[in-house]
C-alpha cells in the first residue's frame, strides 16, 4: 500500500468514524542512526545465522543472542552498510498458572540448557522460591500453599541473567 495513498488515507478515516481503537501497522526501512532509506535485513546472529529480514525476527527460548548484524540495503543506489543491533524483551515463558498450593510455570520450547525460575513478592525483591529446569524441560511447578495471597513476579534466569519475567497473582 505504499504506493496507494489515498487508500490508506481511507482505511485511516473509516478507523477514526467507526473504530474505537485499531493499529495500522507499517514496515520502517528507515535507519534512524544514519538515516539511510532503503531496503533493511536483519542478517545474522552471533553464529552467522539468518535469523530475518525486514523488520521481524525470531529468537528460539532461551537464547542468549542479544547482537545481531544488521544488512542496509539503499533503494537509490544498492549501496550496502552493515550496523551492529542489539534486541531484547524476548518472551519465553508461555504460562504462569496458579492455584491455591502450586505455581506451574511452562515454557514456551525445551530449555536449551539450564535455567532457573525464582518466585519473588512484588513487596519485596528477595527471592523466596526458586526452581531449576533442566535442559530439554519445558515446566516447573512451585509448592505455594503457605504464601499469602498477592500479586508475585515469577523470574527465568540463565546464567545467573533475568531473560524473563511474568507477574500473576496467588
Amino acid at each position: 500500500m505504499q504506493d496507494n495513498i489515498p487508500a490508506v488515507l481511507s482505511i485511516m478515516q473509516f478507523i477514526y468514524d467507526n473504530i474505537m481503537y485499531a493499529e495500522l501497522n507499517t514496515k520502517s526501512d528507515y535507519c534512524q542512526v544514519c538515516g539511510f532509506d532503503g531496503e533493511i535485513e536483519i542478517k545474522e546472529d552471533k553464529d552467522g545465522k539468518l535469523v530475518g529480514t525486514g523488520s521481524s525476527i525470531t529468537v528460539p527460548a532461551g537464547t542468549d543472542t542479544s547482537e545481531y548484524t544488521v544488512r542496509i540495503t539503499a533503494k537509490s543506489d544498492g549501496a550496502v552498510i552493515y550496523r551492529k543491533a542489539e534486541v531484547g524483551g524476548t518472551q519465553i515463558i508461555d504460562t504462569v498458572t496458579p492455584s491455591t498450593d502450586y505455581v506451574k510455570v511452562s515454557l514456551k520450547e525445551k530449555s536449551d540448557g539450564p535455567l532457573s525460575l525464582q518466585l519473588s513478592s512484588t513487596t519485596s525483591s528477595m527471592p523466596v522460591q526458586s526452581c531449576d529446569i533442566a535442559p530439554g524441560s519445558t515446566s516447573c511447578t512451585m509448592h505455594v500453599q503457605n504464601f499469602s495471597n498477592g500479586v508475585y513476579q515469577m523470574s527465568l534466569l540463565k546464567d545467573g541473567k533475568v531473560i524473563d519475567t511474568r507477574k500473576f497473582i496467588k
